[in-house]
């Protein structure tokens, strides 16, 4: 299923999808941007989901919504999508991006032993492993006092 960048997260667009029997969230970006600057994270909801989600840019979206707006029924259901993941240079050591949030029971045990996740993974190359966590936080000013107590800091403006 194709779907437009908007205001709600990549998450929920792929769950969205999900729930209606897509099996790939093809998001289109909105945006005049080079979309190898946009980062498709998970917001901390996205455990469970089990389909793919990619983000196409906006000149490649508007080519394929001019195509199944003109394409009939025999045309549409010979489409093939093939996506592919091209990684410009082979090196001798991993990066491993990892987006948590304190909220996420699971990611903060992976935290705890991502030891016993990596090591098999990477065996006597974890040396070879460039790690780097990020922090997921949001923005809620409009969430009540007790709320951003519990959950934010700057009176909402960083929350997990």
């Amino acid at each position: 299923m194709m779907v437009e960048r908007g205001e709600c997260s990549f998450v929920s667009k792929t769950r969205n999808i999900a729930r209606a029997g897509g099996k790939l969230a093809i998001v289109i970006d909105t945006h005049k941007e080079n979309i190898t600057d946009v980062i498709m994270s998970d917001d901390g909801t996205g455990m469970g989901i089990g389909i793919p989600s990619v983000l196409i840019g906006r000149k490649d979206g508007e080519t394929l919504k001019h195509f199944m707006g003109s394409a009939n029924v025999s045309e549409i259901r010979q489409i093939v999508l093939n996506i592919e993941f091209k990684f410009p240079r082979q090196r001798s050591w991993s990066e491993v991006e990892y987006w948590y949030s304190q909220e996420n029971e699971q990611s903060m045990r992976f935290l705890r032993y991502m030891g016993d996740f990596i090591k098999p993974i990477f065996g006597d190359k974890i040396s070879g492993v460039n790690f780097l966590p990020h922090f997921v936080t949001w923005a809620c000013p409009l969430c009540d006092s007790k709320f951003k107590k519990e959950h934010c800091l700057s009176d909402g403006k960083y929350c997990a």
